[in-house]
């Protein structure tokens, strides 16, 4: 290795600190530019985090909504259903009485 003076030692230390200082500088920028990238991103992702909340919510409401419609629906039906089973029952009641009197009643005329 060849001998250096102190002066060229010390020309080269600044000219190494000097790259080193710039490679310093670039990376802060760097790190500046990809840090407002990230938050940019973030603000982003809680925005639409928002939104998507927001919307779950109302679709959580109008699934709690249509849930209530659907068991008065279904409480209406089985009181129709009741209804029906009752009329059903008369009917077959008076149908059988019927048949009964028309076969009396042909009896008593057939004497």
């Amino acid at each position: 290795m060849a001998y250096m003076s102190t002066n060229d030692k010390l020309d080269y230390l600044e000219e190494e600190r000097k790259k080193i200082w710039d490679k310093i500088v670039l990376l802060q920028d760097l790190v500046d530019k990809k840090t407002s990238d990230y938050e940019s991103a973030a603000k982003l992702s809680s925005e639409q985090a928002s939104e998507f909340k927001n919307v779950s919510e109302q679709a959580k409401n109008a699934i709690g909504k249509n849930l209530e419609e659907t068991y008065a629906k279904l409480e209406e039906i089985r009181t129709a259903y009741g209804t029906y089973a009752d009329l059903n029952t008369k009917i077959n009641e008076y149908s059988n009485s019927s048949k009964d009197n028309s076969a009396l009643i042909k009896a008593i005329y057939e004497m």
